[in-house]
Order: C-alpha cells, then structure tokens, then sequence
C-alpha cells in the first residue's frame, strides 16, 4: 500500500483543502472555500512526471472533501477507471444517492485499497464495544464490504449515535487511503 502520507506531504494546494475542516460529513453540506483546483495548480510542488488520470482524481477527492459535489462528480465522471467509479461511488453516498453510490461501487469492483482498509477499520474498532458489531459488517480479514457500508451511512446518517461515529470515521479513513492511493500513482511513487 505504501505509508500513509499526511496532509503536509501532498503539497500545500491539498493541504489548504484537507485543513479547512477535521472530517468530512455523511451527507454533503454547504461548500466550503478552496483555492482553484487544477493539476498544474495542485501538484504545483511536485517535480516530474504526472499521471493525468490519478493527478484528476485527487482533484475530483479535494473538489468533494471541500463539498463542491457539482465539481467533484463532473471529474470523477469524466474518468474511464476504477478511482474515478471509486470516487464516484463516495460521492454519490455522501450526496445522499445510496442506489447510485452501489452503481459505481458495481463498477469498481475489487480495489486495491479495500484489504488496508478492512484492516484500519478492525484495528480502529478494536476495544470498543459499542463499534465491534459494525467494523464485523463491513470488514472480515482483508475483505472490504463497500455496499455494507453504503448501508449503514444511508442508516448512520439518519441518527446520531455509535454507528454515526463509526461510519464517520470509516469515511475518514476510505478517503484519505483512496487518496494517498490516488496521490502516489499520480505522481509515481507507489511502491517506493
């Protein structure tokens, strides 16, 4: 999977949108300010060649930690491969289109970001009681249930509660291994 990077090392354009709030809600809400994404714009900082394609869908991630879903689901749509559909499946939970989210799940299919999340959300659950009964949902092993999720954000979002806090921090931890998945391949440095 490679390390986990943290904000500061995707540069300060991602950095700026990542730091404007501490977690991204269930439901979309009202955008919130960030500076013009573009790829030159956002990998500014980054020296060498870009991916086009992953470079477009950490902009299509920022555009939706930032609630411009218009902008965010415009990107991911225009992007033929599994982050785009991946993208556009959390776009469409968050919006909320729950049918539409499993859509694009569909079109995913398996990702290689699924087992290290299987496996972040058993370790984040890990001792509290009250979370264990939902990490067994959507997690065995290293096997990822994204509709299983779907499900319980369309039932977390309804309701304040433990499964509201789990699946907030789930979405938390999906997104930020999507982008750093995203990130890497974009600038080539997966598997370094």
């Amino acid at each position: 999977m490679g390390k986990m990077m943290t904000g500061a090392d995707y540069g300060p354009v991602f950095q700026e949108v990542f730091s404007a709030r501490a977690e991204m809600p269930l439901v979309s809400g009202t955008p919130l300010p960030v500076p013009e994404l573009t790829v030159d714009t956002a990998f500014a900082h980054h020296e060498g060649a870009l991916n086009e394609s992953f470079a477009r869908a950490c902009l299509a991630a920022a555009y939706l930690y930032a609630d411009h879903w218009d902008t965010a689901h415009r990107i991911a749509q225009d992007l033929p491969t599994r982050e785009g559909s991946y993208w556009h499946a959390i776009i469409h939970r968050r919006e909320p289109d729950y049918w539409n989210s499993k859509y694009w799940f569909r079109q995913v299919g398996s990702h290689p970001v699924y087992p290290a999340l299987a496996r972040a959300v058993q370790e984040q659950v890990a001792g509290d009681e009250a979370l264990l009964p939902f990490a067994s949902m959507v997690a065995q092993g290293e096997k990822w249930d994204a509709f299983r999720f779907v499900d319980l954000c369309e039932e977390a979002a309804r309701k304040e509660g433990p499964l509201k806090r789990f699946c907030l921090a789930v979405q938390q931890q999906e997104f930020f291994l999507l982008f750093n998945y995203c990130y890497q391949h974009a600038t080539q440095t997966a598997g370094r």
